[in-house]
């Protein structure tokens, strides 16, 4: 259960931590293919370590907001995964 928990923050923390570099790209590309290329580009790859495309990086951009809460906040995100983190290492 513990190991699951953990790949489960891992996961986390690689999405929040990605999270601003997508907003930059946001701004300066137009299409979800030039971000993908660019990402790539940087060497940062999916979380799996596979090569972004225009699908895989839509989706994964838009799982932000597929919380139920129609928002994403990049600060409450942050605030959760100390919280397992907390919980995890007692």
């Amino acid at each position: 259960m513990q190991e699951t928990l953990l790949a489960v923050l891992d996961k986390e923390q690689f999405k929040h931590d990605l999270f601003p570099h997508l907003l930059s790209l946001n701004e300066t590309l137009d299409s979800w293919a030039q971000k993908a290329v660019a990402l790539n580009a940087e060497g940062i790859y999916t979380y799996h370590g596979k090569q972004w495309t225009r699908g895989n990086l839509e989706l994964f951009f838009k799982s932000f907001w597929a919380n139920g809460s129609g928002k994403y906040s990049w600060h409450d995100h942050n605030d959760q995964i100390n919280q397992l983190e907390a919980l995890l290492m007692e």
